[in-house]
């Protein structure tokens, strides 16, 4: 793939409203990737990005860049990620670029998102074997933090689903069904659980879906998250930082449709 683009295009995460502050922590992470990326062969490397969804691009950005890959989790939010091996006169070193329509996006979960990909790099470029679990299999937000060593399942829901619940009881399934539309998920129609009101897909990896429930039972509502069984392949605590992410996207989305009549409950959501 190839993209003519300039580095007036650009922007980093410093242009981000307060995003000098994440910087900092973002530089910690990139020396992170930085070591363990130099260290593995090309062939890996590219079984990782297929496997993250990452696509490889020509930028003329730097020329001694070994390689650049674009990152597009939310549709106006697009990462560019260039890499440059040692050399004699200098180390490797890694650059972080965004376009400029990742501006919609506010600045912390623009972050966290960084700093997820960044972490993922990590930690599949140390894994010795890459593979995708070929199936249909599910597996519960609940039976995820049973399986782990260090995720309390009362405090994953809390902090993912109950802060964003309020919105979210108010969005209906003909205005999910819009948001999907933008946000590049899907609208599930068939799906093996009671008391439906919509559930939508996202496909985060290339084997790994997650898929947001809304559940209606007799006028009280709940919601589940179920993902894909090669979640359990993953690190625990950068799929739990990532989960609030499309839930946040869902609720900024619902409100350019639905307005002031969407309840509020922080200044971006």
């Amino acid at each position: 793939m190839s993209e003519e683009i300039q580095l007036k295009d650009l922007i980093k995460l410093n242009n981000f409203k307060g995003g000098l502050i994440w910087e900092r922590n973002i530089e910690n992470a990139k020396k992170k990737a930085v070591l363990e990326l130099e260290k593995i062969s090309d062939e890996k490397l590219d079984e990782i990005f297929d496997l993250i969804l990452a696509k490889k691009v020509n930028l003329s950005i730097f020329e001694d860049s070994e390689w650049t890959i674009l990152l597009n989790p939310l549709p106006d939010f697009i990462i560019y990620i260039t890499f440059m091996l040692k050399d004699e006169e200098f180390p490797s070193d890694m650059k972080i670029f965004y376009s400029k329509s990742s501006l919609s996006v506010p600045t912390e979960d623009a972050y966290v998102i960084t700093d997820i990909y960044l972490n993922f790099l990590v930690y599949l470029a140390n894994s010795e074997i890459l593979f995708e679990i070929e199936s249909d299999q599910l597996i519960s937000l609940e039976e995820f933090c049973k399986n782990s060593t260090v995720l309390d399942a009362k405090k994953v829901y809390h902090d993912i689903i109950t802060q964003r619940e309020v919105p979210l009881k108010e969005i209906k399934a003909p205005i999910i069904k819009k948001i999907v539309k933008i946000l590049d998920m899907e609208y599930i129609e068939d799906f093996d659980e009671k008391y439906l009101e919509w559930v939508v897909k996202e496909k985060l990896f290339k084997d790994l879906d997650i898929y947001y429930l809304k559940i209606n039972e007799n006028n009280e509502i709940k919601f589940n998250i179920y993902m894909s069984i090669s979640i359990l392949h993953y690190d625990p605590i950068l799929i739990f930082y990532y989960l609030w992410i499309p839930l946040n996207a869902i609720i900024r989305e619902a409100r350019k449709i639905m307005g002031d009549s969407l309840t509020k409950i922080s200044k971006y959501l």
